[in-house]
């Protein structure tokens, strides 16, 4: 049985920093209307905020949650196609800065769980979720917006 941990930190850690060296500031999405930096800085905030503690998890998990979950252990991302609406601003002032920004998400990412080992996250849409669910999750996520962009 593979080591699925082991697995996706050896992807995130090493193969998304190599296959990110591959992109191009004017790379153009094979779904969606993020341009490659807005992909980088969307990457880098959902990373990042996935460790962080939103207030105390309910009693129970809400339904939403456990959906949220269950997408976690067993879902994929759907492509969403959208032209329309809104880009939000960007936040970094170059593609390269959003870049590392990305690379040191996952970074950071890994050193909030290796300082905190009983680290335990909450948000109100995601729930709380395990260090191997959140693993689970950034694979996914990375992989999807790679394939956006055609690097997988």
């Amino acid at each position: 049985m593979m080591n699925t941990t082991v697995s996706h930190r050896e992807f995130l850690t090493t193969q998304v920093p190599n296959i990110l060296q591959n992109l191009q500031v004017d790379a153009t999405p094979q779904w969606g209307m993020m341009t490659a930096q807005h992909m980088l800085e969307h990457l880098a905030k959902i990373t990042k905020a996935s460790v962080k503690q939103y207030g105390a998890p309910p009693a129970e998990p809400t339904e939403g949650q456990l959906k949220f979950k269950a997408f976690v252990n067993e879902g994929e991302f759907k492509k969403n196609d959208t032209k329309t609406g809104k880009l939000e601003g960007l936040h970094y002032a170059t593609f390269d800065e959003a870049r590392e920004a990305a690379i040191e998400a996952i970074e950071w990412f890994y050193q909030a769980f290796a300082q905190n080992p009983d680290l335990q996250p909450y948000n109100p849409t995601m729930g709380a979720l395990s260090f191997d669910e959140l693993q689970r999750l950034h694979n996914k996520h990375y992989r999807h917006h790679l394939k956006q962009f055609d690097l997988m």
